[in-house]
C-alpha cells in the first residue's frame, strides 16, 4: 500500500482521496511503517513518455536483408524495447550476464522509487540528443521543434 501524504502543521495529511481510503483501513492507534520519498513530477514523467512515444511513432527499424519473421512469428516494433534501448543509449544501464554467458546492458528502472529527480532530468535531456540522432533529425526535426511537438502532445493529453 502506498499513501501520498502532504506535510501540515501537525504532521502529515493524506494528499488525495485514494491515499485517504487506503489509510482508513488501519485502526486508530494501529502502528504502521512507511518509507518516505519525494516523488518527481508526474507531469515530467508524462513528458518523457510523450517524447519517447513521438520518436517511436516516427522510428522505422532498418530492415534491409532482415527477415520479416522469426521462427514463424512476425517481427514487430515494441515500445517497451524501444524505451529500454533509448535508456541504455543514454548511458543509464547496468552491465549484466545473461544465461548464455554473454554481456548485456540492462536499462535502469525509471520508476519514481528507483531514480532521483535530478538523475531523471539528466536522462530526459540526454534522451533528446539520442532521439534526435537516432530518429528525429532524419525526419526533419530540430531539437526546438521536437520539444514543441512534445509540449503540444501534452496539451492534447490533458
Amino acid at each position: 500500500m502506498k499513501l501520498n501524504l502532504v506535510r501540515v502543521p501537525n504532521g502529515y495529511a493524506y494528499a488525495d482521496a485514494d491515499s485517504a481510503k487506503a489509510g482508513e483501513k488501519h485502526k486508530l492507534g494501529e502502528r504502521v511503517q512507511a518509507s518516505v520519498v519525494k516523488p518527481r513530477s508526474n507531469k515530467f514523467q508524462r513528458k518523457f513518455f510523450a517524447l519517447l512515444r513521438l520518436a517511436f511513432d516516427y522510428w522505422e527499424p532498418e530492415e534491409g536483408d532482415a527477415p520479416a519473421e522469426y521462427r514463424g512469428q512476425a517481427i514487430e516494433k515494441d515500445f517497451d524495447r524501444f524505451r529500454e534501448d533509448v535508456t541504455i543509449l543514454c548511458g543509464f544501464y547496468t552491465p549484466v550476464w545473461n544465461a548464455r554467458g554473454e554481456l548485456r546492458m540492462q536499462a535502469k528502472s525509471i520508476a519514481f522509487s528507483e531514480m532521483e529527480p535530478d538523475e531523471f532530468l539528466r536522462l530526459y535531456n540526454t534522451a533528446i540528443g539520442v532521439l534526435m540522432r537516432l530518429v528525429m533529425r532524419s525526419k526533419g526535426f530540430t531539437e526546438r521543434q521536437l520539444e514543441q511537438a512534445v509540449d503540444e502532445l501534452l496539451r492534447f493529453d490533458g
